[in-house]
């Protein structure tokens, strides 16, 4: 499950390649690469509790491998002007705050992310593919010259609004780890 983990920050450079290389098509891409840096994090935490492979190495790169590639590529796109450079600094902000009270909390062993840890990661990925793909189509690229018909490109047209959700489970979820952390206490 570790080598699945990895390969999430493996899939970094992929995912932002694309777009800044100007290849046709480039955010479609980025999207799909996206699409399955996500399923490795869904597969690798599936492998790691159905096979009993959960190791504190194993909970620390995944807990690594989410911040790091979805903060790369809310930064990402941000410097693209797809979404506002607030919404990834509140993102890493509380990622930064969150991994130090579990680094002083917890030295190095964090608890298992909660339902809201998990929803702020899934719907992180969902929002980041859809602003891909909204910008695929804003950019002409394969789902413009597809000819989207109109109610998917209403659809579309929500991933600033995904995103928003996306960054308010971020800041939910954090502040629900700080309640958790100080009670344990």
């Amino acid at each position: 499950a570790s080598w699945l983990t990895v390969s999430r920050l493996l899939l970094l450079p992929p995912a932002i390649l694309p777009v800044s290389l100007s290849w046709g098509n480039g955010w479609l891409i980025s999207a799909v690469i996206t699409v399955v840096a996500g399923l490795t994090d869904v597969l690798d935490g599936y492998l790691a509790r159905r096979l009993k492979w959960t190791t504190v190495l194993g909970t620390n790169l995944d807990l690594l491998s989410d911040k790091v590639f979805v903060g790369a590529m809310l930064v990402f796109l941000a410097w693209h002007g797809i979404i506002p450079a607030w919404m990834p600094a509140v993102v890493i902000a509380r990622e930064v705050a969150i991994s130090l009270v579990r680094l002083m909390r917890f030295r190095g062993q964090p608890p298992a992310s909660d339902a809201w840890g998990k929803a702020k990661t899934a719907v992180s990925f969902v929002a980041i593919v859809w602003a891909l793909l909204w910008s695929d189509r804003q950019t002409g690229g394969y789902l413009a010259g597809v000819g989207v018909p109109p109610a998917s490109s209403s659809v579309l047209a929500l991933a600033p609004w995904v995103m928003a959700l996306a960054v308010a489970l971020t800041v939910v979820s954090g502040a629900n780890y700080l309640v958790r952390y100080r009670r344990r206490g």
